[in-house]
């Protein structure tokens, strides 16, 4: 069965990943995937191709391809499923979609339409009502689309799985207490928050020698290494740009708390990840956060742009390592069985041949 996979670029992010992790497990499973990026490739085109998928920009420095287009054309001539990404590919994808009378039409959402402006508010019942199914990681995402006009008969909730794991038994350097993020360097992570209330966090005697790992990379990295000279706290924040998965895995196995500070999330991956790795987690309660994290039972929420809030719950872990221990213990008991890659893609395979 030929899947054609239309995205807006493959940088690193949560839905790049997730997609590349996805099209390993289909082509195992006697799917052909062949993939289409509307923009830019990144780090997870070059592990795609390194796999032996097909992928094409159809663009390069802003000029249509024409001999990607054309390909595209023979693609979706045969293809059985058209599964698309993010909402300029869901766009692309539901015109291409009904003029190539694919098959099956099928639309992952990513995102809460935190960004959108009124012409995308205005396009987007009729972008997904081309598509058969959408797959919503979060209900979160789901609501949010059903408030704005989606047809509810096309959204299903799927959230993500996560690949990998932790290597227990691998012995680790005492580098002391460590606070972790990891997630792209742009706005709307929410770093400067992160930032600002480890400065005063760390301005605390009894957490002077608490040290902050960021990982990730993007637009706002200078901006943000600048934030930290600033607050006098750079000789104890790194910023480690992108990192191999397992290493991620590692990182975050000998972390002492793991910090989303973001203004808007769907399902966050790196959230997940830090849960099964028994990591006491602190996160902004927004988007599908609140799916994964009750508040004093498996984490612990504060408000997306509250400085105060996440200084007093680094303070409050930081200074009580039983409940910081027993937060941990929990959020790794509930994932588990849960968020795992065999089971989305289970739900992919069965949204393709649903009929």
């Amino acid at each position: 069965m030929l899947v054609v996979h239309l995205i807006n670029g493959l940088g690193v992010g949560g839905g790049e990943q997730l997609l590349a992790d996805l099209v390993r497990q289909l082509d195992e499973r006697d799917f052909h995937s062949v993939i289409y990026c509307l923009t830019r490739g990144g780090p997870v085109r070059d592990l795609l191709a390194k796999n032996g998928v097909r992928v094409h920009r159809l663009t390069e420095r802003g000029i249509p391809k024409g001999s990607s287009w054309m390909q595209l054309f023979r693609d979706l001539r045969r293809a059985q499923v058209i599964h698309t990404h993010f909402f300029y590919s869901d766009l692309f994808g539901s015109v291409l979609g009904r003029v190539f009378r694919v098959p099956r039409r099928i639309s992952t959402r990513h995102d809460t339409g935190y960004w959108m402006r009124p012409l995308h508010l205005a396009l987007e019942p009729w972008v997904y009502s081309g598509f058969h199914q959408v797959l919503c990681v979060s209900q979160a995402v789901a609501e949010s689309m059903r408030q704005r006009g989606v047809p509810g008969d096309r959204l299903v909730s799927l959230p993500p799985g996560v690949v990998g794991s932790p290597d227990l038994e691998a012995p680790r350097p005492d580098e002391g207490p460590r606070v972790v993020a990891v997630g792209r360097l742009e706005r709307v992570k929410g770093h400067d928050l992160l930032l600002r209330a480890y400065a005063k966090f760390v301005a605390q005697r009894e957490f002077a020698h608490w040290r902050l790992t960021i990982v990730g990379g993007g637009s706002q990295q200078q901006r943000l290494e600048r934030l930290a000279c600033e607050l006098g706290i750079d000789g104890a924040c790194e910023f480690t740009g992108e990192l191999e998965r397992q290493n991620v895995w590692d990182l975050l196995a000998s972390a002492s708390l793991f910090v989303l500070s973001s203004y808007s999330e769907a399902m966050p991956l790196s959230l997940i990840e830090a849960m099964k790795c028994g990591v006491p987690c602190i996160a902004t309660a927004v988007g599908g956060v609140t799916e994964l994290i009750s508040h004093g039972e498996n984490g612990w929420l504060v408000d997306a742009g509250d400085c105060g809030q996440l200084t007093h719950a680094l303070i409050s872990l930081a200074g009580d390592t039983c409940r910081a221990r027993a937060l941990g213990e929990t959020a790794k008991r509930s994932v588990l069985g849960k968020y795992d890659l065999e089971q989305y893609v289970r739900g992919v395979v069965e949204s393709y041949r649903e009929r």
